[in-house]
């Protein structure tokens, strides 16, 4: 369970969160709903520990949420990708700082890839005899495949709590 109480965030004098509250008691799909700048990524920027809040609490399972020793996902707004290195080496990497194993996540990998279809991009097709295929980058992707890639990367840990920010831009 996820409990939010009294979440507060000031720039200067301007109050950008200001009393958030809310649970979530069940498994499910959740979403918070506001206009531009109404303070959504902020809030979950600051329940992920990303970002210090001015007052409030943040409790998991009646303890303080810590994303950092606890398996979250997360999926931001911005893109999170290096655009000059492999996009497989860069879902490998990302899967080893949630400590997931390289067969395993070789296989999750594999299994979103087919899911996303994306596939083309993580393992291109083999070049032409005498000739090494070329890794796909994330520079070469369009936004929404990247979203695609980013996506596979928060999930490749199988992550208990999953937190999309703009899911679906791109």
């Amino acid at each position: 369970m996820l409990e939010v109480s009294h979440l507060r965030k000031k720039y200067g004098e301007k109050v950008v969160v200001d009393d958030l509250n809310f649970s979530i008691e069940e498994p499910g799909v959740y979403a918070l709903l506001g206009t531009n700048g109404a303070g959504k990524t902020t809030s979950l920027r600051m329940i992920l520990g990303m970002l210090a809040k001015d007052g409030g609490e943040i409790l998991w399972n009646g303890k303080p949420f810590e994303a950092s020793i606890m398996n979250v996902g997360y999926l931001a707004e911005e893109r999170g990708l290096y655009p000059k290195y492999s996009l497989l080496d860069q879902l490998i990497y990302f899967a080893s700082l949630k400590k997931v194993p390289k067969k395993t996540a070789m296989e999750r990998i594999k299994y979103w890839a087919e899911r996303l279809q994306v596939e083309e991009y993580i393992f291109p097709p083999k070049a032409a005899k005498g000739k090494k295929a070329k890794a796909n980058k994330a520079d070469q992707l369009s936004k929404g495949n990247q979203q695609k890639v980013q996506l596979m990367a928060a999930l490749l840990s199988e992550p208990e709590f999953l937190i999309l920010d703009e899911p679906l831009s791109g």
